[in-house]
């Protein structure tokens, strides 16, 4: 039996773990967390944001469609993007990209600029969101 087919106990895998499958790790935990986590709860900001931002219904559930659009369009172009440039290199770029995209996003919303929020959360959170998301189930 080879290495590759031998089944390892927790603590062999947790011997083997190293920085670079940590750093990979939480970047697809953040990415995967704040999107699906975000969706599922986005129904207990509806309310709130509705007041700050004295808008409808449907303005502030726009917010995550665009976040679902992005990541449903990151999957049409990953397939170009991970031979190019590797699982890796796009899960830290995408999750430096979202974090600072989610920043961007709660100050606009927070200077109740909602068109340039939807257009931040679709291209800053959502499609790097989407390729962070694929890579890490890719990989």
């Amino acid at each position: 039996m080879s290495q590759r087919e031998k089944k390892w106990t927790t603590i062999q895998r947790l011997k083997h773990f190293t920085l670079l499958d940590l750093r990979i790790l939480l970047a697809g935990l953040l990415n995967f967390t704040s999107s699906i986590g975000y969706i599922r709860g986005f129904t207990v900001l509806v309310k709130p944001l509705k007041e700050h931002l004295q808008s409808t219904d449907k303005s502030v559930a726009l917010i995550p469609s665009f976040l679902l659009l992005g990541l449903a369009l990151a999957g049409l172009f990953i397939g170009y993007f991970i031979p190019k440039y590797g699982n890796r290199n796009l899960v830290l770029l995408s999750g430096l990209i979202s974090m600072a995209g989610s920043f961007l996003f709660t100050y606009l919303i927070k200077l109740k600029f909602l068109i340039p929020a939807y257009v931040v959360m679709f291209l800053f959170i959502g499609i790097p969101e989407g390729f962070s998301l694929t890579c890490c189930f890719d990989a």
